[in-house]
């Protein structure tokens, strides 16, 4: 949230029933990575925070990827960036 963003931060929230490594990759509609970034968090509720900064216009996608003791989940999030 907020999504689309207007010259604003985008909070990517997440609940985590485990300890995990959090890996972001944000991609473009070609599929190039604008965006990389990661994280250590607990088994809790969760936020990571992507500023699109001055990325065109446009749709993208972040990639979650959530390394924990018992495996990886990925999760793929669409957002709207607006100018």
């Amino acid at each position: 949230f907020p999504n689309p963003a207007r010259r604003a931060k985008v909070t990517l929230a997440f609940t985590l029933t485990e300890a995990a490594q959090v890996e972001c990759r944000v991609l473009d509609a070609s599929g190039h990575e604008v965006a990389s970034f990661s994280e250590r968090h607990d088994r809790a509720e969760n936020i990571m925070t992507w500023d699109p900064g001055a990325v065109p216009a446009g749709l993208y996608l972040a990639r979650l990827k959530f390394s924990g003791a018992r495996g990886s989940q990925t999760a793929i999030v669409p957002v709207g960036v607006l100018r």
